[in-house]
C-alpha cells in the first residue's frame, strides 16, 4: 500500500475491527488516540526550548490557559503540528499494516 492509500485508510479496517460492535470500536479508537497523543506530545517536548517547554506544560497541564492561549502557543511554537500528527498517524498505520502482513 502506498503512502497516500495508507493515509486515507481506515485504522479500524486495518486492525480488522471495522465490523466489531460500536462500543469496541470506540474503546479501540480512544486507546489509539491516547497513544498517538503521547507520541505527538513527546515530539513537541523534544522540539521546544526549555523556556517554551515550561510554558507548554503550564498551559496544557490543567493550568489556567484558555483554549485560545493554547492554540496560539501551538501556532507560534509548533507550526508543523499538523505534519507531526500526520507523521505519527502514518507511522502507527504502517506498523499495523506490517504486523497484519507478517501475521497473514
Amino acid at each position: 500500500m502506498d503512502i497516500q492509500s495508507l493515509a486515507q485508510s481506515n485504522i479500524l479496517k486495518l486492525l480488522g475491527f471495522d465490523e466489531a460492535p460500536k462500543e469496541e470500536q470506540e474503546t479501540l479508537l480512544r486507546s489509539i488516540t491516547a497513544m498517538l497523543l503521547e507520541d505527538v506530545v513527546s515530539r513537541i517536548k523534544d522540539e521546544l526550548s526549555v523556556e517554551a517547554r515550561e510554558q507548554f506544560f503550564a498551559l496544557f497541564a490543567d493550568g489556567p490557559g484558555s483554549n485560545e492561549e493554547r492554540l496560539q502557543f501551538l501556532k507560534t511554537h509548533v507550526p508543523n503540528l499538523e505534519e507531526m500528527i500526520l507523521e505519527e498517524t502514518l507511522t502507527f498505520k504502517y506498523a499495523v499494516q506490517k504486523l497484519t502482513e507478517d501475521a497473514g
